[in-house]
């Protein structure tokens, strides 16, 4: 036995005999060396008002390679969210943006939620990065093979970040089919602190595998407000339905429910009614529905008219004149555009709210239809109906 060897047991001896007990720190561990990184790359971006694309596409790349690892060794959202607020990573507030640059939360990330999905086998969650002020969150939904831990795709608002940030309100994922298919249907708000009405964008995509394919991304108005207010796309088998509250641009700036509801005939949507629940908001629907898609929920003369009248009322608040009931059940709404001399009755039918169509477009209610006093009661206009 060697002297150091001898030595070294003797030392190890003492330690025992009095209790002393050695913990050796452990240095360049991957669990600090990922987060080191990913403090490094999003401290570059500090101070800057605004992420580029490409700045975006790198940090979003770090920070699913450094969500891929937490996931894989079983970390919850709540203990990576103390990671990254124990890096300094998690936005605190405007404290730090006055600190760091008078305004921008740039370099920043906001706390990691879980996104909950109904279908057994995936986990989701949604995580943001600040690519400008405070209200600059753009957010990234991640879903995971909850068996492998695996990463199966990424979405966001659109493919590509464009300067525009977005935050996730809902999500649905459907059945697979027999090819293994999976529909995906997501809802985004534009990030915004001022305004209770934001641009909305609802997107529905296939899932095949690990890769996504689009079938639809449509830009709508909506209110974002509380929970209620949270766009929630539902799915069943091939129908997809988002229904949220629009401002339908009256001077009562109400607002009211639209229903987007689509069948999907392979990779193609179609509009399906109900468009509305109410005849205020369908009237404003009709007028923003392309031409094409105006013709199912209009008379011929009618959807002759649609083009032109549509464009006297896009992006332009109007009053109610009056609503008139008529003995075929049917209803005039009369209106007119704000600080305009353009005034149109909508003749209305239908049942219920899906059969909801515009019979007829004049210049004035009929006078043999019975006017109803809106001045205290404007249940015809706003009142839900049943589908």
């Amino acid at each position: 036995m060697g002297l150091a060897h001898k030595m070294l047991l003797r030392l190890l001896f003492l330690l025992a005999a009095f209790n002393l007990f050695v913990v050796l720190p452990s240095f360049g561990s991957a669990t600090s060396q990922d987060t080191a990184h990913l403090v490094e790359v999003l401290a570059n971006q500090r101070g800057k008002e605004s992420v580029t694309p490409e700045a975006y596409k790198v940090l979003q790349a770090e920070y699913l390679r450094w969500l891929d690892a937490r996931v894989k060794n079983g970390n919850t959202p709540k203990e990576m969210n103390g990671e990254l607020s124990s890096a300094g990573l998690i936005d605190l507030g405007w404290e730090i943006a006055v600190a760091e640059s008078q305004a921008a939360h740039t370099g920043y990330l906001g706390n990691i939620q879980i996104a909950p999905v109904r279908e057994t086998g995936f986990s989701a969650l949604q995580i943001g990065i600040f690519t400008g002020d405070g209200c600059s969150l753009d957010e990234t939904l991640a879903i995971y093979n909850s068996r492998s831990s695996q990463r199966v795709i990424t979405i966001n608002s659109d493919n590509a970040f464009s300067g525009t940030s977005m935050h996730l309100s809902g999500f649905a994922l459907g059945k697979a089919d027999l090819r293994g298919r999976r529909v995906i249907a997501t809802s985004w708000f534009h990030s915004r602190c001022t305004s209770i009405w934001s641009s909305a964008v609802l997107r529905i995509d296939t899932l095949d595998g690990n890769s996504i394919k689009p079938i639809l991304r449509r830009e709508v108005g909506a209110k974002e407000g509380d929970r209620e207010d949270k766009i929630q796309p539902l799915i069943n088998g091939n129908i997809v339905e988002f229904r949220y509250s629009a401002d339908i641009w009256d001077m009562e700036a109400v607002a009211l429910p639209i229903v987007a509801r689509y069948r999907l005939v392979g990779q193609r949507p179609v509009r399906e009614t109900p468009i509305a629940l109410t005849r205020g908001s369908f009237l404003r629907e009709w007028l923003n529905l392309d031409d094409d898609e105006a013709v199912r929920w209009s008379s011929s003369g009618a959807s002759a008219l649609h083009h032109s009248v549509a464009a006297q009322f896009a992006r332009k608040n109007f009053e109610w004149r009056s609503v008139s009931h008529c003995q075929n059940g049917s209803y005039e709404l009369h209106i007119q555009v704000y600080e305009s001399d353009s005034q149109f009755t909508f003749h209305i039918g239908g049942s219920n709210a899906s059969t909801m169509r515009v019979e007829a477009i004049s210049r004035m209610p009929s006078p043999s239809c019975e006017q109803l006093d809106i001045s205290t009661d404007r249940s015809s206009i706003y009142a839900k109906i049943p589908r």
